[in-house]
């Protein structure tokens, strides 16, 4: 609306259109800055000349470039060097403005301020170098625009400025690097500023990076306590590759802060290593079309230490397992960023070589993790990832959990050895190992893998073309690789293909998950920075790369339904005789991902949008193509949302853990909601009782950490997508709790194997929450008809049931949700139900009446619950008894004033009910002052048809203090049938 205000208006409104957006690009909130930037972006690139009047206002976003990310700086300046450097401008004011501003940046101590400056001279690169294109001939064919030399001199200026400033910080070169890169990818850059970073930039990787090396030269070590050498060579046995990366010499460099001047101007690093080699990457793709002369350095070998000879974690001090972790870690980096050159690469020989990294890669994470967990303290080295906020970062990963007397200890042990210059180094080191030895007792939580995610390398989206080359190997074991050597067909274990599938997790999350409305900024820098390239990609390029993946995802997951299978086919039962092994837990990483990754591409906000479509629909297409791959007749939408729902529902007979389960429900339920189809929701209601009475493996049922939230979607489902609410509800209260009463040794329930006693409490919260829930869509409207009158007696009768187990399981948790939802129930019936009943007393009087007698006994526990939260004086409890007895005494007088219209006043008398505990005991302390009988009018003449209907509350409930001493407080109305013994 704002983009054809600023086209359609006058001037004067263009002008607050501009205001409008600036303020809000400022205000802090990121969702509505990238709104307002990419508003603003598109105003630039259609309308530049509209647009440049109002350059001033747009340059004061500089003011605020403190709040923005790294992706948001990334577009104003790109707005800002459109508006400078276009050939229409009538000023060169923004040029100067920024060339002052970005030398101001890039001439700054600070690491942040100069990544800012770095930014918007690559912007001006892409801008002042990109590709023009002009009319050469009149048949109007096109060509390339000769770049003036007063912009390449203002470019190479430029690059020239960022290199002088910006080596003697390694991480801020290093994005430089990768900026280039990017721009290099996007294939926009004239041949002149290409081939000018090439020679002066990109060739420098062969010269800093690239060693030669000898035989003699394998079996060196570089410190005293590890041993390192030449390894993870991929040529042909027998020969010795002529060149290497010494990644010990750049984490040696990396870890000893530079002291020669040639080292400050001219940093040689781990930091920049990848970047480098990316941008090399980049140049000679564009160049070349493809990567023949750089392909040797994916199989040539690394300097590194010898992970083999490495002793336990604990026998080594901090500093050697923080130097241990730097050569395996910048390691790791570098095999990553040889995945994203080589993957798509066609020949078999280098694919061999792309899985073989891959290999390297998990078996040095394992390495690496082993390692961090006696490193609580240990923080990642440094990395060359953009993070704005790095020092946040780090401190929210690496923030180690500890008492707070371990944590003086140390402090003071800390200080105690830096002030102690008489101390040796022997010494040192004793007591070094010594006081990690206590701090680790001490120590909470251990440092993780997880923490170091964010300072590896991003994986391409490129990366996932192995699924489409590479198949997933039949042996799970060590064997495997000798069939990768022998065979010149790719194939991949079950732990690669759960290393892809969870970074591929991880990206499509970030990228397509569901947008809050207000995000704190501070809270959400670990997820944002997680993976550096994904801002760059647009959603829609995402799921278009996912779907182009489906028929492999699917491919995967019938290969791990395989596996389970034929597990089932050795055994009568999978459940009982799954054992968890290494393979196992991969093949159920590897189920669970996949079923991940199609829930959040088929849950993509995108799809309600029609231009879209195409693409949902192709998603479909390749499913149903699983079933049906010699039809290509064109099928309808309706056709392909079943076959689709019925290929994945397959999939139910060989889940293998209840998480599992849960995620093929979900994504069910997401396609379901694409057709709305009857016969679909009963399948997927007769599916989640199907895996509520499923028996689960142990390690599913009772180790699973979230196993309330599972049991909670399966039992929703159950009853959501049911025909029958109620009878859903009322055969497990009445069923399965009743057999987990009666069982002795088993401790669950026979029909329901989930439903025990530790999960007993999940069960009574859900299915009171889906009872009201239900009674909320029963309309009054249906008053005339026989079925609202017939839901509500069930729903009366699922609620009775519930409030006599609560004296069984008596926790704080099921108390609370009782009162809780209790009385919302009691609300939703004064509500909605008196209403059904006051139209169809006179048709189904009896029917009524026992309804109300049903009622009452809820209500009269109900109120025992209220009596017993005062008495034990929980303060939680007690917060919900003000409602529960205002609910409760609304509907004492609701149902007399039903009476009293219907002439029926005579088949109730009213009585002071005693205050009870939960188990019927009465509460002395709560008892009147002057006890007397209780009092009731006895109307007479009633038939044992009639009912009794039971509700409570104070007598000064409407005052706004509970004063439980005041005699009024100890008394509680109630309806009570004639036939009914008080």
């Amino acid at each position: 609306m704002l983009q054809l205000s600023f086209i359609s208006l006058d001037m004067f409104c263009r002008q607050e259109v501009i205001g409008l957006l600036v303020s809000h690009v400022g205000s802090g909130v990121p969702e509505m800055s990238d709104t307002c930037l990419n508003i603003l972006k598109n105003l630039v690139e259609e309308n530049v000349e509209s647009v440049e009047p109002f350059s001033a206002f747009i340059k004061g976003i500089l003011d605020y470039i403190d709040n923005l990310s790294h992706h948001q700086i990334q577009q104003l300046f790109s707005i800002l060097s459109i508006l400078g450097f276009n050939e229409k401008q009538h000023t060169n004011l923004i040029q100067d403005d920024l060339h002052i501003f970005i030398r101001k940046q890039l001439s700054s101590d600070k690491e942040k301020y100069k990544k800012i400056g770095v930014i918007g001279a690559v912007e001006i690169l892409n801008t002042l170098g990109s590709i023009r294109e002009q009319d050469t001939s009149n048949d109007k064919q096109k060509g390339q625009r000769e770049l003036s030399d007063e912009a390449f001199k203002q470019i190479t200026g430029l690059m020239e400025l960022v290199k002088k400033n910006c080596y003697s910080m390694p991480q801020v070169t290093a994005m430089f690097y990768d900026e280039l890169a990017t721009i290099i990818l996007k294939r926009q850059l004239n041949t002149k500023v290409q081939s000018w970073i090439d020679e002066e930039i990109a060739n420098e990787f062969q010269d800093k990076y690239v060693t030669d090396i000898d035989v003699e030269s394998v079996a060196q070590a570089s410190e005293s306590f590890v041993s390192s050498g030449v390894f993870y060579s991929l040529e042909h046995e027998g020969s010795v590759a002529g060149i290497a990366i010494d990644i010990v010499k750049l984490t040696d460099s990396m870890l000893v802060p530079a002291t020669t001047s040639a080292d400050l101007e001219s940093p040689v690093c781990a930091v920049c290593l990848n970047p480098l080699f990316r941008l090399l990457k980049s140049c000679e793709e564009v160049r070349n079309g493809n990567l023949d002369d750089i392909d040797a350095l994916l199989g040539c070998p690394v300097k590194t230490i010898n992970i083999d000879n490495l002793q336990k974690p604990d026998k080594y001090s901090v500093k050697e397992r923080k130097h241990i972790c730097a050569y395996i870690f910048n390691t790791i980096n570098w095999f990553r960023e040889m995945l994203n050159a080589f993957s798509s690469h066609p020949d078999p020989e280098l694919r061999l070589k792309v899985i073989e990294r891959l290999e390297n890669i998990i078996r040095l994470q394992d390495v690496l993790q082993s390692f961090l967990k006696f490193s609580p303290e240990l923080k990642p080295p440094a990395s060359e990832k953009n993070l704005e906020f790095l020092s946040t970062v780090k401190e929210v990963c690496i923030k180690m959990k500890a008492k707070p007397l371990a944590f003086q200890k140390q402090q003071k042990s800390n200080s105690q050895l830096k002030k102690d210059s008489s101390v040796t180094q022997c010494d040192e080191s004793i007591s070094q190992r010594e006081e990690e030895k206590k701090t680790s007792k001490n120590m909470l939580t251990t440092n993780s893998l997880d923490h170091f995610k964010v300072y590896y390398r991003d994986l391409d989206i490129t990366v996932f073309s192995v699924f489409s080359w590479a198949s997933m190997s039949n042996s799970f074991g060590e064997n495997s690789k000798e069939e990768k050597k022998d065979a010149l067909e790719a194939k991949v274990s079950a732990e690669q293909v759960a290393f892809l599938l969870n970074d591929l997790y991880c990206k499509v999350n970030q990228l397509l998950k569901p947008k809050q409305k207000l995000i704190n900024l501070s809270k959400n820098l670990h997820n944002q920075n997680s993976h550096t390239h994904i801002p760059f990609v647009s959603e829609k390029c995402m799921v278009d790369q996912v779907l182009n993946l489906t028929s492999v995802l699917c491919l995967h997951l019938e290969n791990a339904s395989a596996f389970y299978q034929a597990l089932a086919s050795d055994e009568e039962d999978l459940d009982d005789s799954y054992l968890p092994s290494s393979n196992s837990d991969h093949m159920e990483a590897c189920y669970s991902l996949v079923l991940q990754v199609l829930i959040a591409v088929t849950s993509w906000s995108g799809f309600s949008n029609d231009a879209n479509d195409e693409l949902l629909e192709s998603f479909f297409v390749h499913i149903y193509n699983r079933v049906h791959t010699t039809s290509k007749v064109k099928v309808a939408r309706e056709q392909l949302l079943r076959e689709s729902f019925v290929y994945l529902e397959n999939f139910s007979n060989s889940v293998p853990n209840l998480n599992s389960a849960v995620l093929l429900v979900k994504l069910l339920i997401s396609i379901e909601n694409k057709a709305d189809l009857a016969d679909l929701r009963t399948k997927l209601g007769n599916l989640g009782k199907k895996f509520l009475q499923k028996k689960w493996s142990i390690v599913d049922c009772e180790m699973m950490s979230k196993r309330s939230e599972l049991i909670q979607q399966l039992l929703r489902t159950y009853v959501t997508y049911s025909d029958d609410r109620f009878d859903c509800l009322s055969t497990i209260t009445s069923t399965g709790m009743t057999e987990l009463i009666e069982s002795e040794g088993r401790q669950a329930s026979e029909t329901y194997p989930l439903l025990t006693k530790q999960s007993f409490g999940c069960f009574f919260r859900n299915i009171l929450c889906e009872l009201v829930q239900g009674v909320k869509q029963i309309s009054s409207k249906d008053a005339t008809k026989d079925n609202a009158v017939c839901q509500w007696n069930a729903a009366i009768k699922v609620l009775q049931m519930l409030t006599k187990l609560i004296k069984m399981f008596t926790a704080k948790s099921n108390i609370s949700a009782l009162l809780k939802q209790g009385q919302k129930f009691i609300d939703v019936f004064l509500r909605s139900g008196m209403p059904i009943l006051d139209k169809m007393f006179r048709l189904k009087k009896d029917e009524v009446l026992n309804m109300l007698k049903t009622l009452q006994h809820s209500t009269r526990m109900l109120h025992h619950i209220c009596s017993h939260s005062k008495s034990v004086g929980d303060i939680a409890l007690v917060a919900h008894v003000p409602p529960m007895k205002r609910s409760l005494e609304s509907f004492v007088y609701r149902v007399k004033v039903m009476l009293t219209l219907h002439n029926c006043q005579d088949a109730f008398w009213i009585g002071n009910l005693k205050n009870r505990d939960i188990q019927g005991t009465e509460i002395l302390s709560q008892r009147p002052a002057s006890p007397s009988e209780s009092e009731s009018v006895d109307c007479g003449g009633n038939s044992g048809d009639e009912e009794k209907s039971n509700s409570d509350d104070d007598d000064n409930v409407d005052k706004t203090d509970d004063d439980e001493s005041s005699k009024e407080d100890n008394k509680s109305d109630e309806l009570i049938c004639s036939d009914t013994e008080y």
